[in-house]
Protein backbone atom coordinates (compact mmCIF):
# COMPACT_ATOMS: atom_id res chain seq x y z
CA UNK A 1 0.00 0.00 0.00
CA UNK A 2 1.50 3.33 -1.00
CA UNK A 3 1.82 6.42 1.17
CA UNK A 4 -0.90 8.14 -0.86
CA UNK A 5 -3.34 5.26 -0.25
CA UNK A 6 -2.54 5.33 3.46
CA UNK A 7 -3.04 9.10 3.61
CA UNK A 8 -6.35 8.84 1.72
CA UNK A 9 -7.52 6.09 4.07
CA UNK A 10 -6.55 8.19 7.12
CA UNK A 11 -8.26 11.23 5.61
CA UNK A 12 -11.41 9.19 4.87
CA UNK A 13 -11.45 7.90 8.45
CA UNK A 14 -10.99 11.42 9.81
CA UNK A 15 -13.83 12.77 7.70
CA UNK A 16 -16.11 9.91 8.74
CA UNK A 17 -15.50 10.50 12.43
CA UNK A 18 -16.12 14.25 12.20
CA UNK A 19 -19.53 14.04 10.48
CA UNK A 20 -22.69 12.57 11.88
CA UNK A 21 -23.93 9.64 9.80
CA UNK A 22 -27.38 11.23 9.31
CA UNK A 23 -26.05 14.48 7.87
CA UNK A 24 -24.69 14.72 4.33
CA UNK A 25 -24.06 18.11 2.83
CA UNK A 26 -24.25 18.77 -0.91
CA UNK A 27 -20.47 19.26 -0.87
CA UNK A 28 -20.08 15.74 0.55
CA UNK A 29 -22.29 14.26 -2.15
CA UNK A 30 -20.36 16.02 -4.91
CA UNK A 31 -17.01 15.11 -3.37
CA UNK A 32 -18.10 11.50 -3.00
CA UNK A 33 -19.28 11.40 -6.62
CA UNK A 34 -16.00 12.90 -7.86
CA UNK A 35 -14.04 10.45 -5.71
CA UNK A 36 -16.04 7.50 -7.08
CA UNK A 37 -15.57 8.74 -10.66
CA UNK A 38 -11.84 9.07 -10.04
CA UNK A 39 -11.65 5.56 -8.56
CA UNK A 40 -13.49 4.17 -11.58
CA UNK A 41 -11.16 6.01 -13.96
CA UNK A 42 -8.10 4.73 -12.09
CA UNK A 43 -9.46 1.18 -12.13
CA UNK A 44 -10.11 1.39 -15.86
CA UNK A 45 -6.67 2.85 -16.48
CA UNK A 46 -5.13 -0.04 -14.54
CA UNK A 47 -7.19 -2.46 -16.61
CA UNK A 48 -5.93 -0.90 -19.85
CA UNK A 49 -2.33 -0.93 -18.62
CA UNK A 50 -2.69 -4.61 -17.77
CA UNK A 51 -4.21 -5.28 -21.19
CA UNK A 52 -1.38 -3.35 -22.84
CA UNK A 53 1.20 -5.42 -20.95
CA UNK A 54 -0.56 -8.66 -21.91
CA UNK A 55 -0.63 -7.57 -25.56
CA UNK A 56 3.08 -6.78 -25.39
CA UNK A 57 3.77 -10.27 -24.01
CA UNK A 58 1.65 -11.86 -26.73
CA UNK A 59 3.50 -9.83 -29.32
CA UNK A 60 6.85 -11.03 -27.97
CA UNK A 61 5.63 -14.63 -28.07
CA UNK A 62 4.40 -14.20 -31.63
CA UNK A 63 7.70 -12.64 -32.61
CA UNK A 64 9.58 -15.61 -31.16
CA UNK A 65 7.29 -18.09 -32.91
CA UNK A 66 7.45 -16.36 -36.25
CA UNK A 67 11.09 -15.38 -36.09
CA UNK A 68 12.47 -15.64 -39.56
CA UNK A 69 9.07 -16.61 -41.02
CA UNK A 70 7.46 -13.17 -41.25
CA UNK A 71 8.79 -9.93 -42.52
CA UNK A 72 9.74 -7.58 -39.64
CA UNK A 73 7.70 -4.74 -41.09
CA UNK A 74 4.46 -6.79 -40.79
CA UNK A 75 5.12 -7.53 -37.11
CA UNK A 76 5.96 -3.92 -36.40
CA UNK A 77 2.85 -2.77 -38.25
CA UNK A 78 0.62 -5.15 -36.25
CA UNK A 79 2.23 -4.04 -32.99
CA UNK A 80 1.83 -0.37 -33.86
CA UNK A 81 -1.84 -0.86 -34.80
CA UNK A 82 -2.55 -2.75 -31.56
CA UNK A 83 -0.81 -0.06 -29.51
CA UNK A 84 -2.67 2.73 -31.33
CA UNK A 85 -6.01 0.99 -30.79
CA UNK A 86 -5.36 0.44 -27.07
CA UNK A 87 -4.16 4.04 -26.67
CA UNK A 88 -7.20 5.45 -28.49
CA UNK A 89 -9.58 3.40 -26.34
CA UNK A 90 -7.83 4.47 -23.16
CA UNK A 91 -7.79 8.15 -24.16
CA UNK A 92 -11.52 8.02 -25.01
CA UNK A 93 -12.34 6.44 -21.65
CA UNK A 94 -10.21 8.95 -19.77
CA UNK A 95 -11.77 11.89 -21.63
CA UNK A 96 -15.23 10.62 -20.70
CA UNK A 97 -14.20 10.24 -17.04
CA UNK A 98 -12.79 13.78 -17.06
CA UNK A 99 -16.10 15.11 -18.46
CA UNK A 100 -17.97 13.09 -15.83
CA UNK A 101 -15.85 14.55 -13.03
CA UNK A 102 -16.37 18.05 -14.47
CA UNK A 103 -20.13 17.45 -14.55
CA UNK A 104 -20.15 16.47 -10.87
CA UNK A 105 -17.78 19.27 -9.88
CA UNK A 106 -19.39 22.11 -11.83
CA UNK A 107 -23.06 21.10 -11.92
CA UNK A 108 -23.60 18.51 -9.18
CA UNK A 109 -25.36 20.96 -6.86
CA UNK A 110 -28.01 21.75 -9.47
CA UNK A 111 -29.48 18.26 -9.22
CA UNK A 112 -31.29 16.57 -6.37
CA UNK A 113 -29.22 13.50 -7.19
CA UNK A 114 -26.10 14.23 -9.29
CA UNK A 115 -26.17 10.71 -10.75
CA UNK A 116 -29.40 11.68 -12.56
CA UNK A 117 -27.40 13.94 -14.82
CA UNK A 118 -25.33 11.00 -16.04
CA UNK A 119 -28.45 9.03 -16.87
CA UNK A 120 -29.72 11.71 -19.24
CA UNK A 121 -26.60 13.42 -20.62
CA UNK A 122 -24.51 11.54 -23.16
CA UNK A 123 -21.02 12.62 -22.18
CA UNK A 124 -19.54 11.20 -25.38
CA UNK A 125 -21.61 13.57 -27.53
CA UNK A 126 -21.87 16.54 -25.13
CA UNK A 127 -19.33 19.12 -26.28
CA UNK A 128 -20.67 21.85 -24.00
CA UNK A 129 -21.61 20.55 -20.54
CA UNK A 130 -23.11 23.88 -19.47
CA UNK A 131 -25.51 23.82 -22.41
CA UNK A 132 -26.33 20.13 -21.92
CA UNK A 133 -27.13 20.67 -18.22
CA UNK A 134 -29.26 23.74 -18.96
CA UNK A 135 -31.19 21.85 -21.63
CA UNK A 136 -31.69 18.85 -19.35
CA UNK A 137 -32.99 20.99 -16.49
CA UNK A 138 -35.37 22.81 -18.87
CA UNK A 139 -36.69 19.51 -20.26
CA UNK A 140 -36.83 17.73 -16.90
CA UNK A 141 -37.23 20.34 -14.13
CA UNK A 142 -38.10 17.67 -11.57
CA UNK A 143 -34.41 16.68 -11.52
CA UNK A 144 -33.35 20.11 -10.26
CA UNK A 145 -32.85 20.99 -6.62
CA UNK A 146 -36.05 22.52 -5.27
CA UNK A 147 -34.89 25.90 -3.96
CA UNK A 148 -38.27 26.61 -2.32
CA UNK A 149 -38.30 23.46 -0.22
CA UNK A 150 -36.23 23.81 2.94
CA UNK A 151 -33.58 21.23 3.53
CA UNK A 152 -32.19 20.02 6.79
CA UNK A 153 -33.88 20.15 10.18
CA UNK A 154 -36.87 22.28 11.08
CA UNK A 155 -34.86 24.72 13.20
CA UNK A 156 -32.79 25.77 10.14
CA UNK A 157 -29.66 25.61 12.23
CA UNK A 158 -28.06 28.04 14.59
CA UNK A 159 -27.85 31.58 13.29
CA UNK A 160 -24.94 32.52 15.51
CA UNK A 161 -21.81 30.67 16.52
CA UNK A 162 -21.75 29.04 19.93
CA UNK A 163 -21.58 31.69 22.66
CA UNK A 164 -18.25 30.42 23.97
CA UNK A 165 -16.50 30.31 20.58
CA UNK A 166 -15.67 32.80 17.89
CA UNK A 167 -15.71 31.38 14.32
CA UNK A 168 -11.94 31.86 14.28
CA UNK A 169 -11.57 29.64 17.36
CA UNK A 170 -13.68 26.72 16.10
CA UNK A 171 -12.27 23.48 14.81
CA UNK A 172 -12.53 22.96 11.08
CA UNK A 173 -15.45 20.54 11.43
CA UNK A 174 -17.31 22.84 13.85
CA UNK A 175 -16.84 25.77 11.50
CA UNK A 176 -17.98 23.77 8.47
CA UNK A 177 -21.13 22.61 10.30
CA UNK A 178 -21.87 26.15 11.47
CA UNK A 179 -21.32 27.59 7.98
CA UNK A 180 -23.53 24.90 6.40
CA UNK A 181 -26.33 25.81 8.84
CA UNK A 182 -25.85 29.49 7.99
CA UNK A 183 -26.02 28.79 4.26
CA UNK A 184 -29.11 26.59 4.60
CA UNK A 185 -30.84 29.25 6.64
CA UNK A 186 -29.91 31.93 4.11
CA UNK A 187 -28.10 34.00 6.70
CA UNK A 188 -24.54 33.34 5.58
CA UNK A 189 -22.40 36.40 5.28
CA UNK A 190 -18.64 36.61 5.08
CA UNK A 191 -18.86 39.19 7.86
CA UNK A 192 -20.70 36.86 10.29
Amino acid sequence: MSDTDTQEQQTDETVETEQKPDEQTPDDAVAKAVQEATKKANAEAAKFRKQRDENAKKLEELQKQTEGKVDESEVEKAAREAAEKATAEWEAKMARKEREAALYRDHGRKFQRPDDALAFIDLDDADDLDEAVTTLLEERPYLAVDETRPSGSGDAGSRTPPKDKDPGEMSVSEYQEWRARQIEAGTWSARS
